[in-house]
């Protein structure tokens, strides 16, 4: 929209606190501001464990675990 309105890509860029060739990426690919990213779920090693450290922190109140 900036673009359109006459802005430069340096101008938009500046306006809106970005690297240029950011800018740039979304002009030249204009469905990419759409696009959903995709969010991902990072597994602990402790995953398996949760349930035990769970059930002995509620066993132990007293227990800050810190």
């Amino acid at each position: 929209m900036l673009h359109r309105k006459g802005l430069s890509q340096q101008r938009i860029a500046k306006n809106l606190g970005i690297n240029r060739n950011t800018v740039k990426k979304y002009l030249e690919n204009p469905e990419l501001p759409g696009e959903q990213r995709k969010i991902r779920k990072w597994k602990s090693i402790l995953d398996p464990y949760r349930d035990n450290i769970k059930a002995w922190l509620e066993e132990d109140v007293s227990y800050t675990a810190t």
